[in-house]
Order: C-alpha cells, then sequence, then structure tokens
C-alpha cells in the first residue's frame, strides 16, 4: 500500500503541476503561480491536521479530495477561473498527501528497515513521475478528460488502501518487523 500510495501521490502531483498548461485553461504563468502559493496553506494546514487528527485518515482524505476535486474539471472545463480555483484545491489537497507520507511511512516501517522501506517506497513515487509525462502530455494530446480521470481513479484508490494502514500518531515507532506487524 505504502509503495502505491508514493507511486500516486508523486504521479497526482507532479500531473496536476507539469500540466498546468494544458490541463488549466488561461495563462500558464498564473495557472503555475497560483498552483505553487497553494503550497503554503497546504503545509500550514497539515500541521495542525496531524497534530489533531493523526496521519491515515487525514492522508485519505486528501487523496480522496484531490479525486474527487479532478473529476469534477471535467464539468468546469469550460470555465479559466473556476478551473483554476478547483484544480488549485485539488492540488492543496495532494501536497497534504505529500507532506505526510514522508511521516506515515517512516512510522510505519520497523528500525531495522526504515531506510529501505523509505528509499523503495521513493522509487515507486519516482516511477510515478516518469509515468506522468506519458500520462499527462501525450495521453493529454488524444483526451485530455481521460488522463484527468486516471489520475483521479489513481488517487481514489490510494485514499481507500490508506484506510488499511495503521494509525501511528502517539505510538512508539515499531523497531522491529514483529512490532511492525503488531501496529495493526
Amino acid at each position: 500500500i505504502q509503495y502505491f500510495n508514493w507511486f500516486t501521490a508523486v504521479l497526482v502531483y507532479y500531473g496536476i503541476t507539469l500540466n498546468a498548461d494544458t490541463l488549466i485553461p488561461g495563462d500558464v504563468y498564473v495557472n503555475f503561480s497560483v498552483g505553487g502559493l497553494m503550497e503554503i496553506p497546504a503545509y500550514a494546514f497539515c500541521l495542525i491536521t496531524l497534530h489533531f487528527f493523526g496521519r491515515r485518515i487525514p492522508l485519505s482524505l486528501m487523496f480522496l479530495t484531490s479525486a474527487l476535486l479532478l473529476v469534477v474539471t471535467i464539468w468546469i472545463a469550460e470555465d479559466p477561473l473556476a478551473m483554476l480555483l478547483v484544480v488549485s484545491i485539488g492540488k492543496l489537497g495532494i501536497t497534504g498527501v505529500f507532506a505526510i507520507i514522508y511521516l506515515h511511512a517512516a512510522e510505519i516501517f520497523p528500525t531495522v528497515l526504515r531506510s529501505t522501506g523509505l528509499s523503495t517506497s521513493s522509487i515507486g513515487g519516482r516511477i510515478g513521475s516518469m509515468l506522468v509525462l506519458v500520462l499527462g502530455r501525450e495521453l493529454g494530446k488524444v483526451s485530455s478528460m481521460a488522463s484527468i480521470l486516471i489520475i483521479a481513479a489513481l488517487s481514489f484508490l490510494a485514499g481507500i488502501f490508506t484506510l488499511w494502514l495503521p494509525e501511528t500518531k502517539g505510538r512508539k515507532m515499531p523497531d522491529t518487523v514483529q512490532e511492525a506487524e503488531d501496529l495493526t
């Protein structure tokens, strides 16, 4: 689940960021700048959310929010301002995923496998970053809605799968594989 979540987080994040010119109608510089500015409140929101609600539920909700908002863009594709607003809020959600996923993964993997678990999860994310150019650019030339739907579906699945992961807030980080298995 962690590998899939990392793959999806990177794919969705870069899918929104690198396709600001094709995903959102209007000025590419304004679209990219607004998307970048959304990262500031996303990280502030995550600090507060992690303190009160843990890791698993916010991570899942942010994946699901991004998926929902990406699907909404299909119906408002003709309105540049509405598209910019909806995609920017979706980017806020996936930026929050990025903020939480590192912490959650570090708390799930036991000490003896923590660096290996984080690095192999990151490899899954890098595969997502390679595929985003094919999904966003090449498939987007054929059908931009198809690429949006694929990215949204992956984000939705990641949000659902995250619910099967254990909550790690307030728990001792596992030192052994057995302790990690006992987190569930």
